[in-house]
């Protein structure tokens, strides 16, 4: 039917242009116009199509859509002249990322953002270890796709148009329309924390453009760069405030280290993490609470690190954005400054995520990545294990250990990385009780998670028996994503209609902090990563710089945040509300630890 009245209007639109011959300069532009507006309508069908999303859209964010098809059609037009040419390629680039984002929403949970082209490299090299299916919308969308442009080549063949004719009345329309989107419509109230919300409100493109306009950073209110030395000494300290107590401080990020219990109690994690139930003695250990969800490690890798928190940022990745001068606060900075030697232990490309070129800016002085390792053993015939990255960084502790300096080795693991379909433990696999194979991502899953509870006693073992004071901080950097049907089977209702505590518990992974000397045990810490390293330090006995000083104050209050909600002492969850006085504060801090250039190493 839709390819009907397609055939109909561009029927018309050509016996138009054919009867009037003698003005048919002016008809071109007329017919070429209209075409182009019938071809950004068929464009928001098409994507929106390939997710079935299009009547969730309101009537103006609609038009917003067609709005920002029509200005990459005209756009397009300019550069090429030609009708056919300009569709073709602005109906493919946007059918393809529609699908990309359809497959993105599928292994990560949510949707394609701005920033995520900063991390192309990244997405890379992951893109081959997931399996991808392609459902009937796509093919339906791709169907829709090619008749059209079969229609857009009958009426219009290869045919270009001279320059004049072209920038006449498009030039124009470029400039109006890209005025049109400096306006509200373009810029609606955005959820940075579910993302997938935003494109069923408003639709991808109108989203996307959104995401874009909101990637600015404006200036906290209250804030001002003309702040005097006492504020600057929240960040920086001088040579005479060295560090006396100096323990060698090894920080473990699990990828996807995890625990599903906290989401289903009914879930035994003894089964999978007994090792780590069973630390006891020096040990500080609980959950915490961390931004992303299925992907982002690098996210919560920076708010352990900088103690900075990406409630702030949403919708950014700092790294790829916001770190670009030598110099940029991180605890590695304080303990490069303190004499550690400062060490990143990452097992595999050291491109991810632009860490090659962050890490020297925020303090690390040595980067080894997967080239570094010979002969590593990989699980699931994909990562290097666990075990093999301690091995890493046991190797390069004795090396420093000989040269007389603490050491600060920071290890980002990859064994756990999604997808969960490799189809690697078929007999051995850790089972959901009661669903027994039907959910084999979970499965293989929770049965890596048993492959990294088994490695941990490795680190605990050895450093165990270094004299050399030395602390563990142990933390998972996100929750996996696995089968939807996994959570709404569970849980025995669909994830629309979860509460924001069963939500949050979607957020929650695992922590330790673990001392070889005698440091104030304690269990069932609750906190989040933009705390852990501040806590780290305190349990530590390590000295805490003012602007840490001013963390654990908010700690107090807040025991723990993340994007969307926020935990109080009695575990009880709310809506995260920034403009509190206390985060208002943080926020002015944050930011000038982020972009002041008098805060510098």
């Amino acid at each position: 039917m839709t390819l009907l009245v397609i055939s109909a209007v561009g029927a018309n639109v050509h016996e138009w242009h054919e009867k009037r011959d003698s003005d048919k300069k002016i008809y071109q532009i007329v017919t070429d116009g209209v075409w182009l507006i019938l071809s950004s309508v068929i464009l928001l069908y098409m994507v929106e199509l390939v997710e079935q999303n299009l009547a969730n859209i309101g009537a103006e964010y609609i038009f917003g859509n067609i709005v920002i098809y029509l200005l990459l059609l005209l756009i397009a037009y300019m550069l090429v002249r030609s009708v056919f040419y300009s569709v073709s390629a602005v109906m493919f680039v946007m059918y393809i990322f529609s699908v990309a984002n359809s497959f993105v929403r599928s292994f990560r949970g949510s949707p394609i953002v701005p920033g995520d082209f900063l991390a192309v490299g990244t997405a890379k090299n992951v893109f081959m270890n997931y399996h991808y299916s392609v459902t009937g919308p796509m093919l339906l969308a791709l169907w829709l796709l090619i008749a059209f442009l079969v229609l857009t080549f009958y009426f219009y063949g290869r045919e270009k148009r001279v320059f004049s004719c072209v920038l006449v009345w498009s030039l124009p329309s470029v400039c109006l329309l890209s005025f049109m989107m400096g306006g509200t419509l373009f810029a609606p109230d955005m959820d940075f924390w579910n993302q997938n919300i935003n494109i069923q409100r408003y639709g991808i493109a109108l989203s996307f453009i959104s995401d874009i306009r909101h990637m600015k950073l404006e200036e906290p209110a209250g804030y001002s760069s003309k702040d005097s030395e006492e504020m600057i000494s929240k960040f920086v300290e001088t040579e005479d405030e060295k560090e006396q107590n100096c323990p060698n401080v090894i920080a473990i990020m699990n990828e996807s280290f995890s625990d599903l219990s906290v989401i289903f109690p009914e879930l035994d994690n003894e089964v999978y993490m007994s090792n780590f139930n069973s630390l006891s003695g020096n040990v500080v250990k609980g959950y915490m609470q961390v931004y992303p969800i299925g992907g982002g490690t690098a996210n919560t890798e920076y708010e352990f690190l900088t103690g900075n928190s990406m409630a702030f940022l949403q919708g950014s990745i700092p790294y790829q954005q916001y770190i670009t001068r030598n110099g940029t606060y991180s605890i590695a900075q304080i303990l490069k400054i303190r004499g550690y030697h400062t060490t990143a232990i990452h097992p595999y490309d050291k491109r991810g995520y632009n860490r090659a070129q962050v890490y020297p800016k925020i303090g690390f002085e040595t980067f080894l990545d997967v080239s570094d390792f010979e002969n590593a053993e990989l699980i699931r015939d994909r990562y290097i294990s666990d075990r093999d990255s301690y091995k890493k960084v046991i190797e390069e502790f004795e090396k420093i250990r000989q040269s007389g300096q603490p050491a600060f080795i920071f290890n980002v693991t990859m064994q756990n990385h999604s997808g969960y379909d490799a189809g690697c433990f078929t007999e051995n696999a850790v089972r959901i009780p009661g669903h027994e194979g039907e959910f084999p991502n979970a499965e293989e899953y929770l049965t890596l998670i048993r492959e990294s509870d088994a490695a941990i006693p490795m680190l605990i073992d050895y450093f165990s028996k270094i004299e050399d004071p030395t602390v563990i901080v142990f933390f998972g950097d996100h929750q996996p994503m696995v089968e939807e049907s996994f959570y709404e089977t569970l849980a025995g209702k669909p994830l629309t209609e979860w509460t924001l505590a069963e939500a949050q518990s979607r957020y929650i992974v695992p922590f330790f902090i673990w001392a070889n000397y005698e440091i104030d045990a304690e269990e069932n810490v609750f906190t989040s990563a933009n705390f852990l390293s501040e806590l780290m330090f305190e349990k530590a006995g390590i000295k805490l710089l003012p602007y840490q000083e001013f963390l654990k104050e908010v700690r107090e209050e807040i025991p723990a945040m993340d994007g969307g909600a926020w935990r109080d002492k009695d575990g009880t969850w709310e809506v995260l509300d920034t403009s509190q006085p206390i985060l208002e504060e943080y926020w002015r801090l944050q930011y000038r630890n982020m972009f002041d250039k008098k805060v510098h190493y």
